[in-house]
């Protein structure tokens, strides 16, 4: 078993095993993506805007809420 270290060096607590797993790591996230039809790619993380202009106030509008805990200004 293993322990965690203060900085002191003091010891501080076991720490837990590491989990037993003996497939592909992320097997049971690509079955979950198959099963909903998510597809990942090389391009899944990159962005879709291309410089265009943007409606500042559409935006703000959209992302906003007011609060209702109290008066509005």
């Amino acid at each position: 078993m293993r322990s965690s270290t203060l900085a002191a060096g003091r010891g501080a607590f076991p720490a837990a095993p590491p989990p037993l797993w003996t497939g592909a790591p992320l097997e049971p996230v690509t079955e979950r993506l198959d099963q909903e039809g998510v597809t990942v790619d090389s391009q899944t993380g990159t962005p879709a805007w291309r410089g265009e202009r943007v409606d500042i106030g559409w935006v703000v509008g959209s992302l906003w809420w007011p609060r209702s805990d109290g008066p509005q200004e």
